[in-house]
């Protein structure tokens, strides 16, 4: 078995360049622990196939796909390497009886009779 290391990747926009467009891990790359990578170059597609179709200036076209797919593609991003955050986290810091941050949180709570 090869490990590889993970590359991350969020190219800012534009991903397009006169008739040349990027999709997917080309401009959108992230670890694999969302599992959204192959959906998200689908959606890709689909979105830019779209603006093609509804737009017959290319350049229009391709500012409304970059409109489009921003927003959630950075969402996915930062998601994604939260995810990766919490999966690094030592449970038994947090989650444990003895935990302060957890007596804290349960000092807070009203209980109402």
């Amino acid at each position: 078995m090869e490990f590889r290391r993970v590359h991350w990747l969020l190219v800012q926009p534009p991903w397009f360049s006169d008739r040349v467009v990027l999709v997917g891990d080309a401009v959108h790359a992230a670890p694999p622990n969302l599992g959204g990578g192959a959906s998200m170059a689908i959606e890709d597609a689909a979105v830019l196939t779209d603006a093609l179709t509804r737009h017959a200036d290319l350049p229009n076209a391709l500012r409304n796909y970059m409109t489009r797919r921003w927003a959630r593609i950075e969402n996915i991003y930062h998601k994604s390497y939260q995810a990766k955050t919490m999966s690094s986290v030592d449970p038994r810091k947090y989650f444990s009886v003895n935990s302060p941050i957890l007596r804290e949180a349960l000092a807070s709570l009203t209980i109402e009779p």
